[in-house]
């Protein structure tokens, strides 16, 4: 008797090489594109960065704020704010640029209790009059693929959603405007089925104007 047991690849089979060599296939293993493949994973990840909000993009991270210096720096892959903390104090509030602005005209140092986000750090009312530790939970970007040893918890996941951005990338670039329909579909129900069961919308951010005295 002969018994054929039939295998499946592993998770851990789809990574950034698998994502090279499926593009390559579907396009036809078009020599001429062959150079351009990785920009089109590179585009695709723009794109999904763009779109994702996942629960597994959650990230904590601790933040270190120095006494008299309003900013923080943010980590490499920060997309966005969810909450951030003083230890033993309230969550602080999130305030717009504008409003943070306004505040800053007046001198004031203390424990921090509002923040906002500009650029490439975090700025934080009133200015710490010590040292502190920020507990900071963010939604961080995916990690590139050509950067993060050729895989990532998204290619693991859900190589589907990779492929379908890489390949609208791909047919978008020899104008095969036939096929991209098709595959536009495909990437907006693999985004959807990504981002169905995530983020809770009872959002941890609040915005606020004037509700405490400075």
């Amino acid at each position: 008797m002969t018994i054929i047991v039939q295998t499946t690849a592993s998770a851990a089979a789809r990574d950034y090489d698998w994502l090279l060599t499926a593009i390559g296939k579907w396009n036809g293993n078009r020599a001429d594109l062959a150079p351009m493949i990785p920009d089109f994973v590179m585009l695709a990840e723009k794109r999904l960065n763009a779109d994702l909000e996942a629960r597994l993009q959650e990230s904590i991270a601790t933040l270190a704020a120095t006494a008299g210096n309003p900013s923080v720096a943010i980590p490499d892959d920060f997309a966005e704010i969810r909450s951030l903390s003083v230890p033993n104090n309230p969550p602080l509030d999130y305030i717009t640029p504008d409003q943070f602005n306004a505040r800053a005209s007046s001198i004031s140092a203390g424990t921090p209790r509002y923040f906002t986000s500009i650029g490439a750090a975090i700025y934080l009312y009133p200015t710490p009059d010590a040292d502190i530790s920020l507990g900071a939970a963010y939604r961080a970007y995916v990690p590139p693929l050509a950067d993060s040893a050729g895989s990532n918890w998204l290619i693991e996941q859900h190589p589907n959603v990779y492929l379908a951005a890489a390949m609208c990338e791909a047919l978008s670039y020899t104008k095969n405007w036939a096929e991209l329909p098709a595959w536009e579909k495909k990437y907006a129900d693999a985004i959807q089925s990504v981002n169905r069961p995530d983020w809770f919308s009872g959002s941890s951010m609040r915005v606020r104007s004037d509700v405490r005295p400075v």
